[in-house]
């Protein structure tokens, strides 16, 4: 995926009323996959391997308007949109053969969407160190990530808004409070969320399916709709030798499609009930400081095989309910320091070390799933049984930089 860009925002100011307005274009070139197969001679790539040019911009207003000093509101407006252009050839399989071919030249249009994105929101100050805040927003987007709930190596991949997919919207309402403690020193704040999403993505191709000359990206997606909602809390400490953070979350985002599940809501991928996250900064004297991140999360959803059978020389899985599963909680510690050689208004000079994942825990990246036998009481090995075993990419990682600014 290659992408080239503009943007511009002007901004203005009167008493009451702060306000901006801009413009954006991207243009997208994309391969959303490049299907290759391995022989014992040969390496094929999949021909028909087909490159998405997307355009994709916006023109967009925000205005910030103050009632009184204890009373703000700010409101925006958007409209963006997305075309696709050839040359492309939309197939038609029956059978493993092409029936019917579509095709657009060079520059000509295959699909428009567009639409507007209004946002509003309301800040309330009851005293000098609290704020409440209401806010509504409608988002479209036009590239999403399309997820896999397989527990092999991580295949999500990024699709465009084409002819026969369209683009993602999204309802979210918030309510927020903040409060200021100890003479600034602290800070406390707290959200609730809920989000309505539309057109949303899942997977539905399997690895053959990738290799067959009629494999259509577009076919192997499912379309459906879900919802988020949770809640955030943070406490910061702001000032002296001692700062960071305590931020927790708990969520849940569901997901719904008609081929799967029976149409039911099912936990989406992402779908994360718990994510803890501890960091701490210490400035030691002029030239050293020291930091400490602590990260937990739950692990995320995924469909696990519930059982397993021979047929002839071939193991026959047997699949629990769609994202049932869950990976192993993902936990980490990072540790660093900094030594100042220099840091003046101008210029800075600094030489960091740090240790990635401290403690070395094996977070695994996907699962494998074996076949073993056991033994039963005699010794003799008469059943299979599933053993599940997580697969991590990274573990302890110790690095030394430097790094200056002029």
């Amino acid at each position: 995926m290659t992408d080239y860009g503009y943007k511009n925002i002007f901004s203005f100011r009167e008493e009451k009323f702060l306000g901006t307005y801009g413009l954006e274009y991207v243009y997208h070139h994309m391969y959303p996959q490049i299907v290759e197969t391995q022989g014992a001679y040969t390496i094929h790539t999949d021909p028909d391997s087909r490159l998405y040019r997307i355009h994709e911009g916006a023109l967009f207003i925000n205005g910030k308007y103050f009632f009184s000093p204890r009373l703000s509101a700010e409101a925006g407006l958007r409209y963006s949109g997305t075309a696709q252009f050839g040359k492309f050839n939309y197939h038609t399989y029956r059978q493993g053969e092409i029936i019917d071919t579509q095709t657009y030249g060079k520059g000509e249009l295959i699909k428009f969407y567009g639409g507007f994105e209004p946002r509003i929101a309301l800040y309330f100050l009851p005293g000098s160190n609290q704020r409440i805040s209401l806010s509504y927003n409608l988002t479209r987007q036009y590239i999403g990530q399309v997820s896999s709930s397989s527990i092999g190596f991580p295949t999500d991949f990024w699709m465009p808004a084409s002819r026969n997919i369209p683009p993602q919207r999204a309802h979210s309402f918030s309510a927020g409070y903040s409060i200021a403690l100890n003479q600034d020193n602290y800070e406390f704040s707290s959200e609730l969320y809920y989000k309505r999403l539309h057109n949303q993505m899942e997977s539905a191709g399997a690895l053959i399916d990738m290799i067959s000359q009629q494999y259509i990206i577009e076919d192997k997606i499912y379309i459906g709709g879900g919802y988020n909602y949770g809640m955030e809390l943070m406490l910061r400490k702001n000032r002296g030798r001692l700062t960071g953070w305590i931020g927790y979350a708990l969520g849940w985002a569901y997901r719904h499609t008609a081929q799967i599940n029976d149409g039911k809501p099912y936990p989406a991928k992402q779908d994360r009930r718990h994510d803890l996250s501890i960091v701490a900064n210490y400035r030691i004297n002029r030239r050293w400081d020291c930091s400490a991140v602590f990260v937990y999360a739950t692990g995320n959803a995924l469909t696990m095989p519930e059982s397993m059978y021979l047929v002839g020389e071939n193991a026959v899985c047997e699949y629990g309910p769609h994202n049932g599963g869950r990976m192993p909680a993902y936990h980490r510690l990072d540790l660093s320091a900094n030594y100042w050689i220099s840091k003046k208004k101008n210029t800075e000079q600094v030489i960091n070390i740090s240790l990635y994942n401290a403690y070395n825990r094996n977070n695994p990246a996907y699962l494998a799933v074996d076949i073993i036998q056991d033994k039963d009481k005699n010794g003799k090995k008469d059943q299979l049984i599933i053993r599940k075993r997580g697969k991590s990419i990274y573990g302890i990682i110790p690095s030394i930089s430097y790094s200056f600014k002029f």
